[in-house]
C-alpha cells in the first residue's frame, strides 16, 4: 500500500502540472496534455480500487491517517476533473486541517471527520443523481437507433458512474463513516421526532407526491424534503433518506402533529425499508434505536379522528394607522410574531438579558383590506374567489390560490409606509420584511414557514416586499394548511413585521426544552453559518452544529458539527446568495472552547426568556460579532403527550 499511495501522490501532482500547462498554452501540445490527464485519471481509479480493497482487509486498528490522506487525494483528483471544484477545494482544506494531530480516541476529532465525510458523500450522491437524471432518455433513444442491445442500454448510466472516480469516493466515504460510527457508537438512524407508529409504506421523491387523501395511516419514505411541506392528515411517520435540521420548519410541524420523523444515514438501511413498499409496517423510534416490523393485523392501523379545529385569536382591523411602532403593537393588531418581537425588545432592556433585538415597526391588520377597498374591482374578485375556494377540485383550488395572489400583488401599498421606513431606518437601510399572520405562532399551530419573509430589502423596495408577504397568505400550502386545521379563510389576516436586517456570522434556533427527550433542564441548539433560512427551511442538505446546553450549569455537549456545503449571505445587490463554506476556517468547528462559550451564553439567554414568558420557547436569533440578537420567540411545539 505505501507504494500505491506514493504513486497516487505523484499522479495528483502530475495532473496539477498538466492542467496548469494547458491554461498557458494552445495547440497540439495542449491536446497531448489533456489526453495524458485523462490517462492519469483512469489510472487513479485503478490505484484507489486497489487501496480500497487493502483498507477493507484491515479488520482491527483502522489506519486513520492513511484513510484521511487517501480521501484528501481522491477529493483533489475530482477537483482537477472539474466536478464542483470550489466545493471539493473546501472539503480538501477541511481534511488537511483535521488530519493534523488527528487522534481517533478524541470525540471532537471524530465529529470533525464525520461532518466532512458526510459532506463528501453528498457530493458523490449528487453526481450520481445528475447522471441518472440527465442521460437515460438520451441513452435509450441513441442506443436503440444504433441497434445496441437492451441490457447494455439499461446499464449504461450505472456503468458510467461505477467507472468514475466518484464511485471510489463513495466507497471510501462509506468505509470511513462506518468506522467513525463504530468508534462513536452512533446508530445509522437520526431520530428527529420519536414515537411508535403503524402505517402503509409509500415511497416518494417528495411528500407532495403522495397526495392528501389516505384511507389508512401512511409511513412515508421520502428521497428528499423541501423543508416547508405541510404534513397531510393521515401521514403517521416520515423516514427521510438524508439528514435534516431537527429544529427546521418540517421538524417543528412533525413534532406538533405527533408524526414520527426519522432521517437515515445509511442508504442500505433506507433501501431495506423501501423494499417494503405497500406493506403495513410498525415503526418504533427512540433516541437509542429505530426498529420496524411487518404487521399482519390490519385492524391496528387506523387514522386517528379529525383533529380538533384550531381556534385563532380575533384581530382588530384598524384603518386609522398605516403603521405601528413596535412598542405599541399587540397580538390583536399585529399578530403573534410581531407581538413576540415586542416582548423580546422589552426583555432585552432588562439587566441580565444578554441579548439585543433589531429595530422594527409593524404594518397592522387591516391595511391590506384598506388597499383592497381602494381598488373595488380587485376587492370584488378577491371576495368571489375566497367564497368558493374550499369547494373546488385540487386543480381548481391551486388555480384559485394563484389568482388571489395575483390580485394582491396589484394592490397599492399606502405611501405612509415608505415615509415611516425612511424615518425609522433611513433610506439606505436594508430590511427584513416578515409575515405576522393571526394563524401562525400560536400554541396550537406554529405555522412554521407557511408564510413568506423577504430578506435584504432596500427601503425603496419595501412596497413590493409588503405585497409579497400579503400574497403569501394565499399560497396553496398556506390555504391547505388552514383548511386542514379547520380555520375559515375569511378569518385569516396578515400583518407585516419589518425589522432592520442583520448580517449574522451565525444564526441559531433554540428550543428551551430538549425536544428529543423533553428534559426541561436542557436547551437544544442548532447553529449555521450565515442567515437562518438554512436552518429553518431545511432547503440545504446537511446538518448544523447541534449543542445540548444545561440551563443551570451552562455546560455544553456537542452532538454534531456543521457540514452544510453553502451558507446564505446577504447580496449587496439585494436578496441573498449562496456561498461555499470551508469549516477549517470557522471557529465553531476548529475550537471546542468557542462552542462551549457560545453554548453557555445561549443557555443563559434561553433560561432568561423562558422564565420571563413563563413557558417553553422556540427562539430564533443571530450572532453578529460578539453580540447576540434575538429576532423571534414563540411557544415551543410538541411537548404535550400524544394521544
Amino acid at each position: 500500500m505505501p507504494g500505491q499511495f506514493a504513486a497516487l501522490q505523484t499522479l495528483t501532482e502530475l495532473r496539477r502540472n498538466f492542467l496548469a500547462a494547458v491554461k498557458k498554452k494552445t495547440g497540439l501540445e495542449t491536446q497531448e496534455f489533456l489526453l495524458a490527464d485523462i490517462g492519469l485519471e483512469d489510472f487513479a481509479f485503478v490505484l484507489l480500487s486497489e487501496m480500497g480493497n487493502a483498507f477493507d482487509a484491515v479488520k482491527t486498528g483502522a489506519p486513520w491517517e492513511k484513510l484521511l490522506d487517501t480521501l484528501r487525494l481522491t477529493i483533489a483528483n475530482l477537483a482537477l476533473s472539474g466536478i464542483e471544484p470550489e466545493e471539493y477545494r473546501a472539503i480538501e482544506a477541511e481534511l488537511c486541517a483535521w488530519r493534523e494531530h488527528y487522534n481517533p480516541a478524541d470525540r471532537e476529532h471524530l465529529l470533525r471527520v464525520k461532518a466532512t465525510a458526510d459532506r463528501a458523500r453528498r457530493l458523490a450522491e449528487d453526481f450520481s443523481d445528475r447522471i441518472t437524471a440527465l442521460f437515460p432518455p438520451r441513452v435509450e433513444k441513441l442506443g436503440r437507433a444504433l441497434g445496441v442491445a437492451e441490457n447494455a442500454i439499461r446499464v449504461f448510466c450505472d456503468a458510467e458512474i461505477r467507472a468514475h472516480l466518484v464511485f471510489q469516493l463513495s466507497k471510501q466515504v462509506s468505509s470511513l463513516l462506518r468506522r467513525v460510527r463504530e468508534q462513536l457508537a452512533l446508530p445509522a438512524w437520526d431520530v428527529v421526532v420519536s414515537g411508535r407508529v403503524t402505517g402503509r409504506v409509500k415511497v416518494a421523491g417528495l411528500l407532495d407526491e403522495l397526495g392528501r387523501n389516505f384511507s389508512e395511516p401512511v409511513l412515508a419514505l421520502l428521497k428528499n424534503a423541501e423543508g416547508d411541506e405541510e404534513i397531510p392528515h393521515g401521514i403517521a411517520g416520515i423516514v427521510l433518506a438524508h439528514d435534516l435540521p431537527h429544529l427546521s420548519h418540517l421538524g417543528v410541524r412533525a413534532r406538533q402533529a405527533g408524526v414520527v420523523l426519522v432521517a437515515c444515514e445509511e442508504a442500505a438501511k433506507f433501501d431495506e425499508l423501501a423494499r417494503q413498499q405497500g406493506q403495513l409496517v410498525s415503526l418504533v423510534a427512540t433516541a437509542e434505536k429505530v426498529e420496524w416490523k411487518i404487521v399482519t393485523d390490519a385492524v391496528s392501523a387506523k387514522i386517528q379522528g379529525d383533529r380538533k379545529p384550531v381556534q385563532i385569536p380575533a384581530v382588530r382591523l384598524t384603518s386609522e394607522r398605516i403603521w405601528i411602532p413596535l412598542a405599541e403593537v399587540r397580538a390583536e393588531t399585529g399578530g403573534g410574531k410581531a407581538n413576540g418581537a415586542r416582548r423580546l425588545a422589552e426583555l432585552a432592556r432588562l439587566n441580565g438579558a444578554g441579548f439585543k433585538t433589531p429595530p422594527a415597526l409593524v404594518i397592522p391588520f387591516g391595511v391590506m383590506e384598506v388597499a383592497l377597498r381602494a381598488a373595488p374591482e380587485l376587492e370584488t374578485e378577491y371576495k368571489k374567489q375566497i367564497a368558493q375556494i374550499n369547494g373546488l377540485s385540487p386543480a381548481d383550488f391551486t388555480m384559485a390560490t394563484e389568482r388571489v395572489r395575483e390580485l394582491i400583488l396589484k394592490l397599492a401599498v399606502p405611501v405612509e409606509v415608505e415615509t415611516a421606513i425612511a424615518a425609522q431606518f433611513g433610506r439606505s437601510a436594508r430590511l427584513l420584511v416578515r409575515s405576522s399572520a393571526n394563524c401562525e405562532d400560536l400554541e396550537e399551530l406554529a405555522g412554521a414557514g407557511l408564510y413568506d419573509s423577504i430578506a435584504n430589502v432596500a427601503a425603496a423596495e419595501v412596497a413590493a416586499a409588503v405585497r409579497a408577504v400579503w400574497a403569501s397568505l394565499w399560497t396553496r400550502r398556506a390555504a391547505l394548511s388552514r383548511r386542514q386545521a379547520g380555520i375559515p379563510h375569511a378569518q385569516a389576516h396578515m400583518a407585516v413585521l419589518i425589522q432592520q436586517m442583520l448580517t449574522p456570522d451565525f444564526s441559531f434556533v433554540l428550543h428551551t426544552v430538549n425536544p428529543l427527550n423533553r428534559n426541561p433542564r436542557e436547551v437544544y441548539a442548532e447553529i449555521a453559518v450565515g442567515l437562518g433560512e438554512t436552518l429553518a427551511s431545511a432547503g440545504e442538505r446537511g446538518n448544523p452544529w447541534r449543542l445540548l446546553c444545561d440551563k443551570i450549569s451552562g455546560s455544553t455537549t456537542t452532538l454534531a458539527l456543521a457540514n452544510f456545503s453553502h451558507a446564505l449571505r446577504l447580496d449587496p445587490a439585494g436578496g441573498v446568495r449562496r456561498a461555499v463554506v470551508d469549516y477549517s476556517q470557522i471557529s465553531l468547528s476548529r475550537d471546542g472552547d468557542a462552542r462551549k462559550q457560545l453554548g453557555k451564553r445561549l443557555a443563559a439567554i434561553a433560561r432568561f426568556v423562558e422564565e420571563a414568558l413563563q413557558k417553553p420557547q422556540d427562539i430564533e436569533g443571530a450572532v453578529v460579532g460578539d453580540e447576540i440578537f434575538l429576532v423571534q420567540s414563540r411557544p415551543q411545539q410538541g411537548l404535550r403527550e400524544r394521544p
